[in-house]
């Protein structure tokens, strides 16, 4: 079976999709494409990247890192929450709680790289993903924190996983928290995306945004106050908005 494609012209059709697809899924998480050529792929897995280049940049991150951190991770996959983090690639791939978030990052960051294309919001439903996987602790903890799981970490080392897994990360910075952000881990092994997976139009559900309606959800989304600092609060964010607002009079 193909996955499931919606097509939404405004943030109100938006908003009914989403609600409307509650009656097949508890719990989704959101992610969003600038463009429909962005597949669901941690950065590690893209060129000129393989998953192999994972443990020496962890290695030379952690030698290179530890002086700049007042509180020394405790494991690696803690390592590679700070390293997703400062946009080192890695095996993770960043999701959100919140689907208005998802759309932001599809249309407020649609360039002229962008031109031709459509944006994309990806819907996945982690305790779905999380059942290909069955972990001993599935069922009370469908969405494990991984940090606190030895043994899904160990699990995850090895190239015989085939399906990567939802979980939740530390909550330890003002953008994962402001971004509601949640993660899939792929495994240590040969490039996949997550599109391609068998069963993966049971979790997974494609809403296209048209080129021609990427401005105005974007400008609509400023509108009601998403915005550079809503989604990146620091200093940097503000300026932007400072910028934008200026030319904008």
């Amino acid at each position: 079976m193909a996955i499931t494609e919606l097509k939404v012209h405004n943030i109100s059709e938006y908003l009914e999709k989403i609600i409307s697809l509650k009656t097949g899924h508890d719990k989704l998480w959101f992610r969003g494409h600038a463009s429909n050529a962005y597949t669901l792929q941690p950065t590690v897995y893209r060129t000129p990247y393989t998953w192999k280049d994972e443990i020496s940049l962890l290695h030379q991150f952690k030698a290179r890192g530890a002086r700049f951190l007042q509180v020394q991770p405790s494991n690696n996959i803690e390592w590679l929450f700070i390293m997703q983090h400062h946009a080192t690639p890695t095996r993770l791939l960043d999701w959100s709680e919140n689907a208005m978030v998802a759309l932001a990052f599809a249309t407020q960051f649609h360039n002229d790289s962008h031109t031709g294309h459509d944006a994309i919001v990806w819907c996945l439903n982690p305790i779905l993903l999380n059942s290909h996987i069955r972990f001993p602790e599935y069922d009370s903890e469908p969405i494990p924190n991984i940090c606190d799981n030895n043994e899904l970490q160990t699990m995850f080392e090895s190239p015989r996983q085939d399906y990567p897994v939802a979980i939740i990360g530390p909550q330890n910075t003002d953008r994962i928290i402001a971004q509601r952000g949640v993660f899939t881990l792929f495994p240590n092994k040969d490039s996949f995306t997550m599109e391609s997976l068998s069963s993966a139009e049971k979790f997974l559900v494609k809403i296209v945004i048209p080129e021609s309606d990427i401005k105005p959800i974007s400008e609509a989304l400023y509108y009601i106050g998403i915005t550079e600092s809503t989604l990146f609060p620091e200093l940097d964010s503000i300026s932007k908005e400072l910028k934008r607002n200026y030319m904008a009079r």
